[in-house]
């Protein structure tokens, strides 16, 4: 129903930007609509509509759909802080709290650019792989249309296998590698350790018992619970082992 889309809609705000930033713009919306002047009409109508087109369309949302309201979200925020400004016995309270919010985003972007701007766990891994796994060793893949994000391997150092489905993996002979990256199985959002719990899971039921997890964590930025496209520059790689002990 739209009543249910609209409310994972305010979830998945709430997700994207976290508890702090998301009350602090609710109490600069009811400031503004509070201190109500016509010419922020166009502000709200154009908030009303983004959130309304999105909780009409069925299906996962990905963190971009959202973007378009960053722009309403911003001008609305400026209006109350600017109003506010101008209440002396406010005045300097809303400059701390907006200190405050600026510089925790502030803090939270910096922390993906550092971590955009240095090796990702794909390179990570493959010269892991490079250098660890000797030559001529079997390494599979899951053909999926996410194994783009998984570390690239060189062919004609070793036994490449890619395979269809997963149920293939018990067919796979002993003293093989497994490579998988997190986003062949986080397709959407929720828990990112709950999401690695569940492909260990499903790998030792195959045989396959993990050798290695690859993963970069970035401060003031969310490492568990987080929506598919706001970890694409940090993805994990798991790299498992299966032998005759894994039995």
């Amino acid at each position: 129903s739209i009543f249910s889309n609209f409310k994972e809609v305010l979830n998945d705000i709430i997700l994207i930007n976290g508890y702090w930033t998301s009350f602090f713009f609710l109490i600069m919306l009811f400031f503004s609509l509070f201190k109500f002047k016509k010419q922020l009409s166009i502000f709200y109508v154009g908030l009303g509509l983004i959130l309304i087109l999105l909780s009409i369309t069925s299906g996962f949302k990905y963190a971009r759909y959202y973007l378009p309201l960053l722009i309403f979200v911003v001008l609305i925020v400026s209006f109350s802080i600017k109003e506010m400004g101008n209440i002396k016995k406010s005045k300097i309270l809303i400059y701390i709290i907006s200190v405050f919010t600026i510089g925790f985003n502030f803090l939270k972007t910096t922390s993906c650019l550092n971590l955009m701007s240095s090796k990702d766990t794909r390179i990570i891994s493959a010269e892991y792989i490079d250098k660890e796994i000797k030559e001529g060793n079997r390494i599979v893949f899951l053909k999926s249309p996410w194994i783009f994000e998984v570390c690239p391997v060189n062919f004609f150092k070793y036994n490449i296998i890619i395979i269809e489905n997963e149920e293939e993996l018990i067919n796979i002979p002993e003293n093989s590698y497994l490579v998988i990256g997190e986003f062949q199985y986080f397709l959407t959002k929720g828990s990112r350790k709950k999401n690695e719990e569940n492909i260990i899971e499903k790998m030792r039921n195959y045989g396959f018992f993990l050798v290695k997890k690859f993963e970069k964590k970035a401060f003031f930025y969310p490492n568990d619970r987080t929506i598919h496209d706001l970890i694409y520059f940090c993805p994990q790689i798991f790299l498992f082992y299966k032998n005759e002990r894994s039995f």
